[in-house]
């Protein structure tokens, strides 16, 4: 008996990583399977244009490609979804 229950025990605790595991495929499966190019141009505008009339342009740094995508993806996105969206 002890042993049946040591397995469904290790039984329950894969069965609920992997139901998390198909509810983040099937969440991130759209962004996965997305083949769609993002323009910036506009943002690239502003840019240029409150750099000309706006001194502080500096400390409002928003620069698309200044952003470590790969870093924000794996230490704030996920982690929040995990924490807040997956309870």
């Amino acid at each position: 008996m002890l042993l049946f229950r040591k397995y469904r025990d290790a039984c329950a605790v894969l069965d609920r990583k992997l139901k998390l595991l198909r509810r983040l495929t099937d969440l991130f499966k759209p962004y996965v399977l997305f083949e769609g190019i993002f323009d910036d141009k506009n943002s690239e505008k502003l840019q240029i244009a409150s750099r000309k009339t706006c001194p502080e342009t500096n400390v409002f740094n928003f620069d698309l490609k200044s952003i470590d995508w790969e870093d924000y993806m794996m230490n704030a996105h996920i982690p929040g979804l995990v924490m807040y969206v997956m309870k």
